[in-house]
């Protein structure tokens, strides 16, 4: 099932993440916490990872450069979600185009659909 996946969660609101690490951890999966996009670099470069969930605006690096970065890991092919404040479509587009799974506005996303998705996601993996 989905027991020990271990997951990438990637935003720089700290209350936020821990939450999502909480809950992924009470789901049975291993949450990484990084707190900003070179982190996040650093974190993929050097361990694998089954998912990542990451946030779009954030210091040092954003989201999407985070992404264009990950291409070049040993984590490129891993399914990637990203949380943001924004819903605006160009966010969406872009994210779409750098071959996000799926898209969530904070605000309007329950914290259980977005684990529900990563466990449907995850599910498909061997």
């Amino acid at each position: 099932m989905d027991l020990g996946r271990k997951v990438l969660v990637v935003d720089d609101e700290l209350s936020l993440s821990n939450i999502i690490a909480l809950k992924l951890k009470q789901e049975g999966f291993v949450p990484t916490v990084c707190n900003d996009g070179e982190q996040a670099v650093e974190a993929l470069t050097r361990e694998q990872f089954d998912a990542m969930l990451i946030d779009v605006l954030m210091p040092h690096m954003d989201g999407f450069a985070v992404l264009h970065k990950k291409a070049e890991t040993r984590n490129a092919e891993t399914p990637t979600f990203m949380l943001s404040a924004y819903g605006n479509q160009e966010y969406k587009d872009e994210a779409k185009r750098l071959g996000v799974k799926g898209y969530f506005v904070k605000t309007g996303t329950p914290l259980s659909e977005i684990i529900s998705v990563l466990k449907e996601e995850l599910s498909g993996q061997s």
